[in-house]
């Protein structure tokens, strides 16, 4: 494909991104309210909660423009031919669509690490000894940071919109696309079959050959697949913003009374 095909394609998909109804929204920055002076002991958690805010805005807002841009092209795309289509898909399409079905686990994944970490710093307000008994960060899993987070009443609201994303109907949706791109031959975009051949092992031991082939993802049902963990990831997001704002009412108290019990010490 020459150059000018190429930036023609691309001047049709911003023409038609601008066109296209938008239906999703951004999650906020900088709503995370601390005290202006802060007790040592509360510095880790200004500096994880900071962070983590953010990363999770940034997270779940990338995915909303992936869905949105999935959707632009995909009338882009309509009318090509196969060989267009993969010019397209390699010159644009193929890394972020890419990614964006690999952000659904990751989100998950974030939110989990963020809570668990925000968990138990937060503790030590509730805690006359608090001792540092959480689990290295590779073995941050919902099932690990439980303990940490169950004291906490908004968790349980955390906890069960995590759970809600990226589960059991996203992996058969996506066709376990995160799992077979990292690991195997994921299905492509637009053009080309993959898994022409598959073994398989019964529950009876038997073993079994599948032949024929996997379609390729159409953006729309990419867009489609996407837009309902975009929506699970906003509900969570708002979780996580309920379960900090809990934690700094018990942090705020707390701190005020440290710094009181500071400055009194001569």
């Amino acid at each position: 494909m020459t150059d000018g095909q190429l930036v023609g394609w691309y001047s049709e998909f911003r023409k038609a991104l601008h066109e296209s109804e938008f239906t999703g929204r951004y999650m906020k920055y900088h709503w995370v309210e601390l005290p202006d002076r802060l007790h040592v002991v509360w510095l880790v958690y200004s500096q994880l909660v900071a962070d983590f805010a953010n990363e999770l805005a940034n997270s779940i807002n990338d995915l909303t423009n992936y869905v949105h841009r999935l959707r632009a092209w995909d009338k882009v795309v309509a009318g090509l031919s196969d060989e267009e289509k993969m010019s397209v898909v390699h010159e644009f399409i193929g890394p972020f669509a890419t990614v964006s079905l690999t952000l659904p686990n990751v989100i998950k994944s974030r939110l989990i690490f963020a809570a668990g970490h925000l968990c138990h710093q937060a503790n030590q307000s509730r805690d006359l000894v608090w001792t540092d008994e959480f689990p290295s960060d590779d073995d941050v899993y919902l099932h690990t940071i439980g303990p940490h987070c169950s004291r906490w009443r908004r968790y349980r609201r955390l906890q069960e919109a995590i759970e809600a994303i990226a589960g059991a109907d996203y992996q058969k949706q996506s066709d376990r696309f995160r799992n077979l791109y990292n690991h195997r031959f994921s299905p492509r975009f637009l053009v080309g079959m993959t898994q022409l051949a598959v073994r398989k092992v019964e529950p009876n031991g038997r073993v079994v050959y599948g032949v024929g082939g996997r379609d390729p993802f159409t953006l729309a049902e990419v867009a489609s697949i996407l837009q309902i963990e975009r929506d699970r990831s906003y509900v969570a997001f708002e979780a996580f913003q309920a379960l900090v704002n809990e934690q700094l009412v018990k942090i705020k108290t707390h701190n005020t009374a440290a710094l009181a019990e500071q400055d009194a010490c001569p």
